[in-house]
């Protein structure tokens, strides 16, 4: 049995990653961008043609450059990856986590910029 559960498992898995390739070719949203990360300092960073982004956690550097220059049109001179972790967090009497997150703050060329609303 444990095997017949392991093989619908990576089924399951394959499934899913093909809707995650179907869903970025069909509308052009790059799936390792999730949101842009807009705080008050983020605002500020951008003047100076810095942008931060929230990411999927398994994305590395190479693969977010290519990925802003492809959707952006902007050339990327160096990218910053935060990885932000989960926090303790208390609900009542029960203990929890807040969820963790990973985002980049992605500097691009002089005089280029990225419309964060796209």
């Amino acid at each position: 049995m444990a095997f017949l559960d392991n093989i619908l498992k990576k089924d399951q898995k394959d499934a899913k990653a093909e809707k995650k390739t179907s869903l970025a070719l069909k509308t052009n949203v790059p799936v390792l961008l999730k949101r842009p990360y807009m705080t008050e300092k983020a605002s500020i960073l951008a003047e100076s043609g810095k942008y931060i982004f929230e990411i999927d956690p398994s994305a590395n550097k190479t693969e977010i450059k290519k990925t802003i220059k492809n959707f952006y049109k902007v050339d990327v001179e160096k990218i910053n990856k935060i990885t932000v972790l989960p926090k303790k967090r208390r609900w009542g009497k029960k203990m929890g986590k807040t969820s963790g997150l990973v985002k980049v703050i992605v500097t691009v060329k002089k005089g280029q910029k990225i419309d964060v609303l796209k």
